[in-house]
């Protein structure tokens, strides 16, 4: 629905530009005329190149055809006195008949994301049906969960959902705590279904989170609950847990995770990129590296492709940003929230006093706090990108 608004948004905006130009025609001189084309056809020149670029940085198609789309635009523009005076076209029948290609293309595109969005919402129904039906069809443990392997978790989740109590059961008996955990993080309203759990079963299945989900399920537990799960979790995810609950609701501590890789500053590059690799089995935002030095404290980051495109030989200080975004465990998120424009990252640290990294906010997180804060979604950053309130 947001790209088909979208769509149309743009449709709306190209159709009042040439109906502007043409009621400019017969109100202005003509060479103020072809100045205000020249103008409009450098602010698409323009607004093209900057989602070109963005679409480069974040290999994006949708912006690559955005930007395709303003600079086919702005090529237009420029040509509309030229091939008016060249081929002798009346003025404004040219400018309406533009205005009615660009809106009947717009218009068209909107159709083909309609349609290839609902084949899509019903293929994955047409998966969740079959999938309960599987569930209440095979009797056989291992059939069931040979069966099941062919589906995603979030198909798997969907179905979950229609089934009964005594249904949700007998599935979870059958499949492992790490896959329940993996199917759980697709449901909203997890916690009805965690408490379908023994308190063990349950501490087990929230370890298998990333510590900032966990919180998220433990949150919407019963005080009693959300205690006896946090006293059964493991030592490791325990200690994440604890120390993630122990924030204040409107600090950023809260909002952090522990999904990130971290190397020191001392690697060469074969080194970092080993590293890498160890810590990728664990974390999977791996976009961003985020470095320390042999005292433990943020030194920088190093981005993915930088490290890939590295030789061997090259020094690892060479690819560090070490003017790179920040903000502390302790801080407010109304000090942030103004600020949450104005840089591009993917993620950024969450830092102790010491400078010591706490933990990070992703992107996703970072228009979730502000979405929180400001009660509703009337601010989300344009492409996603967050920013903090400091550099190293």
């Amino acid at each position: 629905i947001n790209r088909i608004f979208y769509n149309v948004l743009l449709a709306i905006i190209f159709m009042i530009y040439f109906f502007v130009l043409n009621i400019g025609y017969n109100s202005v001189m003509i060479q103020r005329l072809e100045k205000v084309i020249v103008l409009f056809s450098g602010i698409f020149l323009v607004i093209g190149l900057i989602f070109l670029e963005k679409s480069y940085k974040k290999d994006d198609g949708r912006k690559a055809i955005t930007g395709i789309e303003f600079l086919v635009m702005s090529m237009h523009s420029l040509s509309i006195m030229h091939v008016v005076t060249k081929y002798k076209f009346d003025f404004q029948i040219y400018l309406t008949a533009s205005s009615y290609v660009f809106a009947i293309y717009y218009v068209l595109k909107s159709i083909i994301i309609y349609t290839k969005g609902k084949k899509k919402y019903l293929d994955e129904l047409s998966d969740v049906k079959e999938i309960v039906k599987i569930i209440r069809s095979t009797k056989d443990a291992d059939k069931l969960k040979d069966l099941l392997s062919d589906y995603h978790e979030k198909d798997i989740a969907e179905a979950i959902t229609q089934l009964s109590g005594q249904e949700r059961a007998k599935l979870y008996n059958i499949l492992d705590i790490q896959t329940v955990a993996e199917i759980f993080s697709y449901i909203d309203d997890v916690q009805k279904y965690l408490e379908e759990l023994t308190i063990d079963k349950a501490a087990k299945v929230v370890s298998y989170m990333d510590a900032d989900d966990a919180v998220d399920v433990l949150d919407d537990l019963s005080e009693n609950k959300k205690n006896e799960i946090v006293n059964n979790l493991d030592e490791v995810t325990g200690k994440d847990v604890r120390k993630l609950l122990s924030y204040e609701e409107d600090e950023i501590g809260s909002w952090m995770t522990n999904n990130y890789v971290s190397i020191t500053n001392d690697l060469t590059i074969r080194g970092a990129m080993s590293e890498l690799v160890r810590q990728a089995g664990k974390h999977d935002n791996i976009s961003t590296i985020y470095v320390v030095d042999k005292d433990g404290k943020f030194a920088g980051t190093i981005e993915l492709k930088d490290l890939i495109i590295a030789r061997e030989n090259d020094n690892l200080s060479d690819i560090i940003s070490s003017s790179y975004p920040y903000v502390f465990e302790k801080e407010r998120v109304s000090d942030c929230i103004e600020k949450i424009t104005e840089y591009e990252e993917d993620s950024i640290p969450v830092l102790t006093m010491e400078g010591r990294i706490a933990g990070i906010v992703t992107s996703t997180d970072i228009v979730e706090m502000v979405d929180d804060a400001m009660g509703d979604d009337s601010f989300i950053p344009w492409n996603g990108s967050i920013l903090c309130c400091g550099n190293v």
